[in-house]
């Protein structure tokens, strides 16, 4: 099954630690939508997309904080602050591919960052 990546970073609450937060992901993907499942980020990659000018237009309403994370760290912002800063956005979605390639047990489930 195919699943917008979009719709994942909104379904599943930022709680705990990120690396909390990206098993979260990995949990509520492999629940909802089974082993083989493909998650698809559409346009995050690309620089001249309608999303991208529509991430513009949001970001122009207020600067978001860009917030430097780990694994260990504690989250310490509402979801939708997190999530309007582009940089924050990415951090977490590298960090969510590298969630689902680096451990064996998720071997089928896979995560594809597309421009």
């Amino acid at each position: 099954m195919i699943v917008d990546g979009g719709y994942l970073l909104q379904a599943v609450p930022l709680k705990s630690t990120y690396d909390a937060v990206c098993e979260a992901y990995v949990s509520y993907t492999l629940k909802h939508f089974g082993f083989d499942s493909l998650v698809v980020f559409d346009g995050y990659l690309s620089k001249q997309s309608s999303k991208v000018a529509e991430q513009k237009r949001r970001a122009s309403r207020a600067v978001p904080r860009d917030i430097l994370f780990d694994e260990n760290i504690e989250t310490m912002t509402t979801q939708a602050a997190f999530l309007e800063n582009g940089l924050n956005k990415m951090r977490l979605i590298t960090m969510l591919s590298n969630k689902f390639s680096s451990s064996h047990k998720y071997s089928k489930l896979m995560l594809m960052l597309t421009g």
